[in-house]
């Protein structure tokens, strides 16, 4: 069976925004990740979500974005320093599995 590996290209936040308004009703969360109190696999001070959204039915995904902020314990509900990643996926090859 032939898997396809992807890897992440870079976007802005226009080609994101353009994408996912025009094809909205096509998309369906391929992968995401919260941790809005710390990220446990990386930094416990940065917070974190991150989505990746595909068409739906499909087997590999389109975009993403992922957003980073300072936590602050104490002030739940804000964002310092928020930060925005944008990409596309792209298939570059199919693997063979065993």
């Amino acid at each position: 069976m032939n898997t396809l590996v992807y890897r992440k290209v870079a976007t802005s936040a226009e080609v994101y925004a353009v994408i996912h308004a025009r094809h909205r009703a096509q998309l369906a969360a391929y992968r995401t990740y919260s941790a809005p109190d710390g990220d446990h696999f990386g930094d416990p001070e940065t917070c974190v979500m991150e989505t990746d959204w595909g068409i739906k039915g499909q087997d590999g995904p389109l975009l993403g974005i992922r957003t980073t902020w300072e936590c602050d314990p104490s002030e739940p509900a804000q964002r310092r320093n928020e930060k925005h990643e944008y990409w596309l996926w792209q298939a570059i090859e199919p693997r063979e599995e065993p």
